[in-house]
């Protein structure tokens, strides 16, 4: 039986990067904190935005941003020294009129800094831009960047805090992209079919004299999703019931793009319930498969044994505690990952033999667990009373850091988009009973609580479709629309046309 097959042709001139090229920068006017940023710009682009020199600062600065001129978080961090997303020391800085004290600087004119690999501060000839007073990183929680869009100077700040951000990638070479949907009754799922496709594309494009090119493929499947507006006031659980009866489930969203596809009516709407939710029962005491369980800051997965050693009373969620220490006692307690202790990473050796090496600076969680992975392989993963055991030998009677944290938001249907859109000071869990969340009208969300009655956003199960997305990369002028047209058809004909039994 025929199939609607879409076919996608990328067509791109061979470019060979330049060392000259300058970052592209992108503003996400999404609130997120530090880390959040940090894997959304690692997913959709390269990494937080990196400033080298003054060039690479006018060309974020002068990034649309839709008018915003508050805080938004740049690629960089600190614990004792300042240094950028990739764990090289900062060279480049905003200072204000104001530097850190240090008995290395004779004067206040000496404010352009520098931070060499040994931790020091020492005068070059760097531009540095930080706001007035700042860094004055307070009782150790300032240790991330942001840059304040009105004047372009830079500020630490809290890294759970909430704000926009910046991304950054690097040019991309100029492409084509042309597509068509076609019915065949061939199987694209064949890995024969498929060679054999490329080999007759490329076989059939060398004939017409086009042979400096390299053709990949690749086959992608197309999710598009139905999303509902349902204006019937329920509680949060009343609002799951029905759309998983009527519908999927409750919505659940991957970007922007989700949410504009969300069509509400035009007049006399407001705030409704989406599938986030974070189920603070359904972690207590547990180290099971719930989504929302705690897990491994080596694998990111939960426990596979479900081995647990916590201490009286913990785990307990006070004052949103995500991530573990381990006590004097060798107990597990949980507390908030901003604390500063000492810390236990691990190396692992082929023959699956843990080394352990207690770490006596005192950082953060995420702090400790960027380090173990720079230096060793990660914060310890325990999974029975002999490697519990071994951690606490090394750890010489003081709190440290374990690799156990967990995810403080989950989705109805499991799904494990990181994606957030939280409005200006949400979630702010008021009264500490706010544990499902709404969309306003804006489409920005806010934690709510559960009980409370709103009309509900519902979600069906994606259409499904094959796309086949095929790489053409060629010093052919691909511009052209006889190349096009004549790529096309040589395509079509190799796709649909019945082949003779003499053909190989």
């Amino acid at each position: 039986m025929d199939k609607t097959l879409l076919v996608i042709l990328l067509l791109s001139g061979i470019c060979v990067p330049s060392t000259s090229f300058q970052n592209v920068y992108y503003f996400i006017n999404t609130n997120m904190t530090w880390d959040e940023a940090s894997q959304y710009c690692i997913r959709e682009h390269t990494a937080l935005a990196q400033i080298q020199n003054m060039e690479n600062a006018s060309a974020m600065m002068n990034t649309q941003t839709a008018g915003y001129t508050d805080k938004a978080w740049i690629g960089l961090l600190s614990s004792s020294v300042w240094t950028w997303v990739d764990g090289k020391p900062a060279t480049f800085f905003n200072w204000g009129n104001y530097r850190p004290e240090n008995d290395d600087l004779d004067t206040v004119d000496e404010a352009c800094v520098t931070i060499d690999t040994f931790g020091k501060l020492s005068q070059n000839d760097h531009v540095t831009n930080w706001q007035e007073g700042q860094p004055d990183i307070t009782n150790g929680e300032d240790s991330c960047a942001a840059a304040v869009l009105k004047d372009g100077t830079w500020t630490d700040e809290p890294c759970n805090a909430m704000y926009p951000f910046f991304c950054y990638g690097v040019p991309k070479a100029r492409k084509t992209v042309v597509r068509m949907s076609i019915k065949s009754s061939a199987n694209m799922e064949d890995p024969a079919c498929s060679a054999e496709l490329q080999r007759q594309l490329q076989a059939a494009l060398a004939k017409k004299g086009v042979t400096d090119f390299k053709l990949t493929w690749k086959k992608l499947p197309v999710l598009v999703d139905a999303f509902h507006y349902v204006n019937l006031p329920k509680t949060w659980e009343e609002a799951q019931h029905y759309c998983r009866v009527k519908y999927t489930d409750l919505a659940t969203f991957e970007s922007m793009e989700d949410i504009s596809r969300l069509n509400r009516p035009s007049s006399n709407t407001e705030a409704a319930w989406i599938g986030l939710r974070d189920d603070t029962q359904s972690w207590k005491g547990s180290m099971g498969n719930s989504s929302n369980s705690w897990r491994w800051s080596a694998t990111g997965e939960t426990s596979k044994t479900a081995y647990e050693s916590w201490g009286s009373d913990s785990p307990n969620n006070a004052e949103t505690q995500y991530c573990v220490k381990m006590d004097t006692q060798g107990n597990w307690n949980d507390i908030s990952c901003n604390v500063l202790y000492g810390f236990v990473c691990y190396t692992e050796t082929d023959q699956a033999e843990k080394t352990y090496v207690f770490i006596s600076t005192l950082k953060t969680w995420t702090d400790d667990s960027a380090y173990c992975r720079e230096h060793y392989t990660d914060l310890p993963t325990i999974e029975n009373n002999e490697e519990n055991a071994n951690v606490y030998k090394v750890t010489s009677n003081h709190y440290a850091w374990i690799g156990l944290y967990r995810l403080p938001w989950s989705w109805s249907d499991n799904s494990k988009s990181v994606f957030r859109n939280w409005a200006i000071g949400q979630p702010n869990n008021n009264e500490g009973k706010q544990d499902c969340v709404r969309e306003n009208e804006q489409h920005d969300w806010d934690d709510a609580q559960c009980w409370e009655k709103f009309p509900v956003i519902c979600h069906l199960d994606p259409k499904r479709k094959t796309v086949v997305k095929m790489t053409f990369e060629t010093d052919a002028d691909i511009s052209d629309p006889a190349t096009n047209s004549q790529i096309l058809q040589q395509l079509s004909v190799l796709l649909f046309s019945p082949k003779s039994d003499d053909e190989p």
